[in-house]
């Protein structure tokens, strides 16, 4: 079956397909470690996903979780710069709607060169400004650092911000090409604020050191490699009409063939039923698997 066919089968129309990553832009991805999508999301959806935000920030839950630790999940009355929440397309409905938009699956699935995408997490980003130091500011890191019970280097992740996002507002940012340096294995300062700390570290090994900010307009999303180096910047914005900064980056995304996951994992569908899914070795969090969802998207399928 031709690809066209396949993507129309996905839900995706001769629109959005047009607007899939190009063998050029793949090949881009895979020297720098990120890609820019131009203007893939709708903004209506993108409204829906602020408003539900704001919803889940009260603790309004459309599906509780069965378990309330082993993952993050930033509550009313907790005292921490930044809002993260995890694994909110397992408890709020229009923000899994949102995750699972086919689109967002078969851009990843291009830039992945895969035939199928796994949802593997989501975290809702909350960003206030903090003018005064930098404790808004997301430590540099490698997500597959955090992800060592994956087997595959071809995770990526789409970050997705909710508004226009320039560099004042704390964009992601990825260091271009860091995707394919070495010895980034331990590279876990998720929580390391002050990211002249990890540049010295990086500066002593003699790495080259250039900074990419994510600046997008609503309704783009960029993609990186799990193994590129990023970060974000803090939130210096303080102005009346956008006192607030809402940044979401919604997909981490597993690349098939089975196998690519190590472990026992209990996979909680949105019927809160389980079921086994046999691995090698320990997960602690919930992880979901959305085939039928509307996330999977084949690129050669038969």
């Amino acid at each position: 079956m031709a690809d066209t066919e396949v993507l129309l089968k996905q839900g995706l129309t001769p629109e959005q397909i047009a607007l899939l990553p190009s063998e050029e832009d793949v090949l881009f991805y895979e020297t720098h470690g990120w890609f820019q999508t131009p203007e893939v999301i709708p903004h209506d959806w993108i409204d829906r996903a602020v408003e539900a935000m704001h919803h889940y920030h009260t603790g309004a839950r459309d599906w509780p979780m069965p378990m309330t630790s082993g993952f993050t999940d930033w509550q009313p009355g907790n005292k921490t710069a930044v809002r993260n929440n995890e694994f909110v397309s397992l408890q709020n409905k229009v923000l899994r709607e949102f995750a699972l938009q086919p689109m967002i699956g078969a851009i990843a699935a291009r830039l992945a060169r895969s035939q199928e995408i796994r949802l593997l997490d989501d975290q809702l980003v909350f960003k206030p400004p903090t003018p005064a130091d930098h404790h808004s500011a997301v430590g540099w890191h490698a997500d597959a650092a955090y992800w060592s019970t994956c087997s595959s280097n071809r995770l990526l992740t789409a970050w997705i911000p909710f508004h226009d996002c320039d560099v004042e507002l704390g964009p992601l940012v990825a260091i271009d090409r860091s995707n394919h340096w070495r010895g980034t294995e331990n590279a876990r300062h998720f929580n390391q604020t002050d990211l002249s700390i990890y540049e010295a570290e990086l500066a002593r090994e003699q790495k080259e050191i250039v900074k990419i900010p994510m600046t997008l307009r609503k309704g783009q999303v960029s993609f990186h490699h799990c193994w590129t180096i990023h970060g974000s910047y803090p939130n210096w914005e303080i102005s009346r009409d956008r006192p607030w900064h809402y940044i979401s980056r919604m997909v981490i995304i597993t690349i098939v063939p089975f196998g690519m996951l190590r472990g026992i994992l209990c996979i909680f569908l949105m019927n809160r039923s389980a079921v086994s899914y046999p691995m090698e070795s320990r997960i602690s969090v919930i992880l979901g698997r959305f085939l039928q969802s509307g996330l999977s998207c084949g690129l050669s399928r038969s």
